[in-house]
């Protein structure tokens, strides 16, 4: 039976229908026999929907400080302060890496950083004063801003969770920003789970985020994590239909497009459900 369900939702799918999402969650367990059809109808699927060259922004990789308050059970980035490489860069360490993309012909700063370490630990509250700023947000503020300033480069900042307001003034010192959105399972906010101990991590937060940067019309990256062993429980889906989450998520993360503020709408237009929009993603 299952087999005849796999290949059914194969079927589907290589005739260019809509996958729902009962049968996208039957081709993650496709057998080992049927992953080599499956790639190739993937691919197939892929050069139908936007066929071409992939392109790609030169970047460099600012990890402005590996310090966080969030716990998360996968994460290999972040440190507490006195761990081994933990650090949080000066102005001149980030100009220097800048400096050196502009030589190969980089044209993005792109930021990433640990989620407001200053509330948990005195050590990065103690950091930013020295530096002069009250905040990590202030401090990555200000880097963009000495990015744009001192070099060509243009950065790209992925701070977490933000109010309106510091979507506001980010978005006056970089052209576009970014946020993972994780999972919407709340299983995982469970204790021993991967985001128990990560208060950040909450999907509805996350999702008021990137709606925020929606209505303010601030080009914004956004993506889900999938891990070894993932099931269909953490995917989009039944979490996002129960409030409306995906829809007013959604519609404001198309609000815009190619960094320049022109409406899309793509979420408030398209007619079809939950699962199969996410599937477009």
């Amino acid at each position: 039976m299952q087999s005849r369900s796999l290949a059914l939702s194969l079927s589907e799918m290589q005739s260019g229908q809509a996958l729902s999402r009962a049968a996208a969650c039957d081709l993650m367990r496709c057998s080992d026999e049927l992953l080599p059809e499956l790639l190739s109808s993937a691919r197939a699927a892929k050069e139908r929907f936007k066929p071409g060259v992939i392109t790609y922004s030169r970047k460099v990789f600012i990890p402005l400080t590996n310090l966080c308050r969030d716990y998360c059970g996968y994460c290999v980035f972040r440190r507490d302060p006195g761990d081994r490489g933990a650090h949080t860069m000066t102005p001149e360490e980030v100009l220097a890496v800048v400096h050196q993309g502009e030589k190969l012909g980089c044209t993005e700063a792109l930021f990433s950083l640990g989620d407001k370490p200053e509330l948990v630990f005195p050590e990065m509250r103690e950091t930013l004063r020295r530096l002069g700023y009250h905040s990590t947000l202030q401090y990555l503020e200000a880097m963009c801003e000495l990015v744009l300033r001192e070099s060509t480069l243009l950065p790209h900042p992925n701070p977490g969770l933000m109010s309106a307001e510091w979507i506001r003034r980010l978005a006056l010192v970089s052209p576009s920003m970014g946020l993972m959105l994780e999972t919407t399972n709340a299983a995982l906010l469970k204790p021993g789970a991967a985001h128990d101990n990560a208060p950040d991590k909450l999907p509805a937060r996350r999702l008021r985020t990137i709606e925020e940067a929606g209505k303010q019309r601030v080009p914004y990256a956004r993506a889900l994590r999938t891990r070894p062993g993932s099931d269909c429980a953490e995917l989009p889906g039944q979490a996002w239909n129960s409030d409306a989450g995906l829809s007013r998520a959604l519609a404001a993360r198309n609000a815009t497009h190619g960094g320049r503020g022109a409406p899309v709408d793509a979420a408030r237009k398209y007619s079809g459900s939950a699962e199969s929009f996410c599937s477009l993603l």
